[in-house]
């Protein structure tokens, strides 16, 4: 009987989800150096609630893309980490904006002198979510993590 070891998948099957959570944070760092460029009224709270908001993100997509990879053995992803990680952000934006709409909204009209629309930021959620996977997958080529 042979004992089927598991498969060898990229460097990122280990640390995808550290890194990713460490994308996000930084996403979430520059995001909150931009505040103040568009409003200093803005408070601390807001600021480091949305650096967490960002590392969440990137946490869940690192972990979707790690699961899966641990699930999937030799079978291919049925879509690319960053179509999967868009979603995945677009959709907790959604929850976000459901949810919280009313905390989001003074902010951005501080912002941009006019609230955003709702699906705004689901739509910000799209674009975050593979920025995210490939802030990801350079850290985790440039640091050498395997």
């Amino acid at each position: 009987m042979t004992v089927k070891s598991k498969p060898q998948h990229d460097h990122l099957e280990q640390t995808h989800v550290i890194t990713a959570f460490i994308a996000g944070c930084g996403l979430g760092l520059v995001a909150n150096l931009a505040i103040p460029v568009f409003s200093a009224e803005v408070d601390l709270a807001y600021r480091v609630g949305l650096v967490c908001w960002y590392a969440t993100l990137g946490g869940c997509t690192g972990l979707l893309h790690h699961h899966y990879l641990n699930l999937s053995h030799e079978r291919p992803h049925p879509l690319p980490d960053w179509i999967t990680a868009a979603l995945l952000c677009a959709w907790g934006n959604l929850l976000l904006v459901l949810l919280a709409f009313d905390s989001i909204s003074p902010v951005t009209a501080l912002a941009f002198n006019t609230p955003l629309p709702k699906a705004c930021w689901v739509i910000e959620g799209a674009a975050v979510g593979p920025a995210i996977t490939g802030l990801s997958k350079q850290l985790s080529d440039h640091t050498g993590m395997t």
